[in-house]
């Protein structure tokens, strides 16, 4: 066999013209673009930045607008997927695990990601002495009373940023890397820091910790869809508790 047919996976399709290794560079520009964009996304739903474009205030509208870029954002990165790499925006196909699995796998991450954050919080607020999101804080007024948007602001989590980040960028950090752990830990670290914007010491530790899990558990079961069911679970269960305290 051609040494380079051994180099490709069953997964990689060549480009004519082009050695297989340049699927590295369009993995790295995949996920340069989708970051920026995200990023973007984040910096244009800041108040000052909704209060040029007509806004006066965050409100339930631009909230939606918000998740809506965000859909749109995985649409042209399927795209891009598709189109310049060659290859299924999810490289690896899902595991298919019997039945009885799937409860206790998403009670286990649920137990650990819930007492983990809660850990974090208590030390965080002990050593650091911060108070609260007022970003987090303006959002859940918005969503008070209004479960359907709770729901849409939950489901866009869970569902958008797993296949994102888990589904899209850390399969392709694995192949550059050619090893899990630094996929895991870079993964972990982008999907920190696309929470930075909320203000707070807390909400980048909680994410990054939340994102070790995750990406750690999908390097080692490859079931994004049970990590769309936690993400989605948690964040409305936190997203409910925070909305009756106020």
């Amino acid at each position: 066999m051609p040494a380079k047919q051994v180099l490709m996976t069953q997964n990689e399709t060549p480009v004519a013209g082009e050695k297989p290794r340049s699927n590295n560079t369009r993995y790295f520009y995949g996920i340069a673009l989708i970051f920026a964009y995200l990023t973007g996304v984040v910096i244009f739903s800041t108040p000052e930045i909704l209060e040029h474009w007509g806004f006066s205030r965050v409100s339930g509208q631009s909230l939606v607008i918000n998740r809506l870029l965000i859909w749109l954002g995985l649409a042209g990165l399927w795209f891009y997927a598709r189109k310049v790499e060659k290859q299924k925006l999810i490289l690896h196909d899902e595991i298919e695990y019997p039945a009885r699995f799937y409860f206790p796998a998403i009670l286990i991450l649920l137990v650990i990601i819930t007492t983990g954050s809660s850990l974090i919080s208590l030390l965080t607020n002990l050593v650091f002495h911060q108070s609260g999101s007022m970003r987090l804080n303006q959002l859940i007024l918005i969503m008070k009373g209004n479960f359907l948007l709770l729901f849409f602001v939950s489901a866009t989590a869970g569902i958008t940023e797993e296949i994102i980040f888990r589904g899209y960028i850390q399969t392709r950090i694995e192949k550059i890397f050619k090893g899990p752990w630094p996929a895991i830990i870079i993964t972990s670290l982008l999907f920190a820091v696309l929470h930075a914007s909320y203000g707070t010491l807390l909400q980048v530790m909680v994410p990054l910790f939340i994102g070790l899990v995750f990406s750690w558990f999908y390097w080692k079961y490859r079931s994004i869809r049970i990590l769309i069911i936690v993400h989605f679970i948690y964040d409305l269960a936190t997203l409910l508790i925070l909305v009756n305290k106020l």
